[in-house]
């Protein structure tokens, strides 16, 4: 019997060991297991940590003695439930009201353990939320957002504290007020539709606007909107606006540069174009005055830049462009060509279109007049001195107008300006131009003879004439020019004069120019075989000369033909072989390697220096017509002509007096010791076939008969 009550005895006390060991797993994983979801108690205000400590626990945040105390209670109830269940055992039914008694001891334990772990994990969510709202609240504040809660009516029902720093609002002063108040004005009607539409489609759009900041200025915001008036929290629009004032900056910036110059910060091409485009289809819907386009060409700015530089030439554009705008009436400032807020929104009249090349729209002229009232203002402004680095400079413009009519488009009427302005340039420069029927039908007639002109070198339409240099010592012949014309279908045959300027400004004339020279070797060959022995003179553009292959195709063409290199001379215009005389002597020495003979044309004309002219392996001066006509009666001129002769013969120069046509130039020419001379004197130009005939003829002793050589094509 006393075997069992002992055995029941282990029984009864293995439950409680158990309970206690579990409870003490327990206590020791809530200490040692942090949770990122749940604070630890230790971290609780003093009196909620006490109640949330589970009974009979131990914990830092407690007095010593209040943890021994909860021991303590727990250790009593347990042992006075052994007690009762010991005295049980030695009383009838004493096993039954033991099991009985431990059992209620067990059950008190484990639910004091369970409600002080609910309690704790009660403080410890609440603790956690309101972590969160003040993490919330330091968003808020720090953040470069500025977040606003508003009625549909526009009414503030709450603003996120960073609008302190954003715009330096008191966000208590400013719920309850209107945020239009706060908006541009200019805004206002934008962002009022914004919200008609989030509150009636339930859209969701991202809008630009202006808000009002405390120290005056306008910033601008980019705000994205919800509707969440039916959201029981938020009972209204959510707004999230930015500050892009720097993006906008930078856009605007960019935007103007794409459509600006950078040199004079007027207007570029394609903005111009485009206003002019616009102002063109607007006379179109709504006839009335017509528009004018003033196209403006600075003269002569490539010698301002090879004489101080092309940073002066930069200078003395922009400080025209300034001239040029303050030279436009008020009224005539027109253009707006973008919705782009800049500082200075009336620079649309004024455009630089690149280069020396200025243009200006007008959009309305009741009169013609009243463009070349402005175009005389251009010119006024520009007698006035440019003062670049310290030096006045002078400098006029060419200017060309026209205006729009029901037909025209924008490229159109600007062509016809430019067409005006270059015409400005052939009749003297610095003046003003009106575009006129006529010089459309000139433009015409000029694509046509350009189209012509290219078809020409293709079809084989070119040929060549010889005019005879006459040795006015001997009387025969001593060389022939060579001489391009073009035989156009329907017209004949066109003198170079005019087409020869026409192929330059086209490009043509390179190839042009390598033909004739192949094509006169060639002859010269022919006439060399055959026993005759002039040599043959080719011109040589300027556009040619500077043509990098040049001398590759004089080599090509002395090499093709198989004349001999001296019985060929090149002639140069005295214009040509100073645009860079440093280049020319070079090139010169080349073709004089290659044994070919060097003339210098149009002498007298141009700007060579003696000490310039010395260094060109040069063998003979051409006196350019102009000396000619005049030398037997200007004394003055005849004098001239002597200096050139007594020059050359010093440099060992030969002489040769172009466009002779009476026996007084003659004469003079004679007397000052020319050498040779050519002209309609002694003969026109003459075809190839014709050229063996003149050869033998001594031309001084047919003109002392009274009569002169009339052969070939005429002039």
């Amino acid at each position: 019997m006393v075997g069992t009550r002992h055995r029941f005895l282990g029984l009864l006390i293995r439950p409680l060991q158990i309970a206690d060991d579990n409870y003490g797993c327990l206590l020791s994983a809530a200490r040692s297991s942090p949770s990122d979801d749940r604070t630890p108690h230790s971290q609780l205000p003093s009196g909620e940590a006490d109640n949330a400590a589970p009974f009979g626990r131990s914990d830092t945040g407690r007095s010593p003695w209040r943890s021994h105390l909860s021991l303590i209670g727990v250790t009593a109830l347990t042992t006075g439930g052994l007690i009762l269940a010991i005295v049980a055992l030695k009383t009838k039914g004493g096993i039954i009201a033991a099991v009985l008694l431990s059992t209620f001891a067990i059950l008190m334990y484990f639910l004091r353990f369970g409600f002080q772990q609910q309690r704790g994990l009660a403080l410890t969510e609440r603790l956690l939320a309101q972590k969160n709202e003040d993490r919330f609240r330091t968003l808020t504040e720090k953040s470069a957002d500025v977040i606003m809660i508003i009625s549909p009516q526009g009414m503030i029902a709450y603003i996120s504290p960073s609008v302190h720093s954003v715009l330096g609002w008191s966000d208590q002063e400013v719920v309850g007020t209107r945020l239009f108040e706060h908006i541009h004005p200019d805004d206002v009607p934008l962002v009022q539709a914004a919200f008609r539409a989030v509150v009636a489609a339930g859209e969701s759009p991202t809008i630009e606007f202006r808000l009002h900041h405390s120290d005056g200025s306008w910033p601008d915001f980019e705000c994205s909107t919800r509707n969440l008036i039916h959201d029981a929290t938020i009972k209204g629009l959510l707004l999230n606006a930015r500050d892009v004032t720097q993006r906008k900056t930078a856009e605007d910036l960019v935007v103007f540069n794409t459509a600006h110059d950078s040199l004079t910060q007027l207007p570029n091409r394609a903005l111009f174009m485009d206003r002019v485009q616009t102002v063109v289809e607007r006379k179109k819907r709504r006839p009335g005055p017509p528009a004018a386009v003033l196209f403006i060409d600075v003269d002569n700015l490539k010698v301002l830049n090879d004489s101080l530089g092309h940073d002066a030439g930069d200078l003395l554009l922009g400080e025209f462009g300034k001239r040029l705008k303050a030279c436009v009436r008020g009224e005539d400032t027109v253009a707006r060509p973008l919705e782009v807020r800049l500082q200075e929104p009336d620079m649309g009249t004024v455009a630089r279109l690149g280069g020396d090349e200025f243009t200006i729209l007008l959009e309305e002229v009741t009169d013609p007049s009243d463009a070349i009232r402005v175009a005389q203002r251009v010119q006024a402004l520009m007698a006035e001195p440019f003062v670049i680095r310290g030096q006045e400079v002078f400098k006029s413009a060419s200017i060309g107008i026209a205006f729009t009519d029901g037909e025209t488009s924008a490229r159109s009427v600007m062509a016809n300006a430019d067409i005006a302005m270059y015409r400005a340039k052939s009749n003297g420069k610095s003046r003003c131009e009106v575009f006129d029927d006529l010089m459309r039908s000139q433009i015409t007639e000029r694509m046509e003879l350009e189209m012509a002109l290219r078809q020409a070198l293709d079809g084989d339409q070119f040929r060549l004439q010889y005019q005879p240099i006459v040795s006015l010592t001997t009387g025969h012949v001593a060389g022939l020019e060579a001489l391009v014309r073009w035989e156009r279908p329907g017209a004949g045959l066109v003198p170079p004069g005019e087409f020869i300027a026409v192929a330059e400004e086209i490009g043509l004339i390179v190839q042009l120019g390598q033909w004739v020279l192949l094509e006169a070797c060639r002859q010269a060959a022919k006439w060399e075989r055959d026993g005759l022995g002039p040599y043959v003179s080719v011109n040589v553009s300027a556009r040619q000369f500077a043509y990098p292959g040049f001398v590759d195709h004089v080599r090509d063409a002395l090499r093709a033909s198989g004349i001999d290199p001296h019985r060929l001379k090149v002639e140069l215009t005295e214009g040509t072989t100073m645009e860079d005389p440093e280049r020319a002597v070079d090139l010169m020495l080349q073709l004089a390697e290659l044994g070919v003979t060097l003339s210098i044309d149009d002498f007298g004309t141009g700007y060579s220096s003696l000490s310039v002219l010395r260094r060109f392996p040069v063998k003979t001066l051409k006196i350019d017509r102009s000396f000619v006509a005049t030398i037997h009666t200007n004394s003055q001129v005849a004098a001239i002509v002597t200096t050139i002769c007594s020059l050359a013969r010093i440099l060992c120069m030969e002489v040769v007096a172009e466009g002779v046509e009476n026996l007084g130039q003659l004469e003079k020419l004679k007397s000052a010791s020319c050498d040779c001379a050519q002209g309609y004197l002694f003969s026109k130009p003459l075809s190839a076939d014709v050229v063996p005939g003149v050869l033998a003829t001594n031309l001084l002793t047919g003109l002392e008969a009274g009569s002169h050589l009339v052969v070939g094509a005429g002039r």
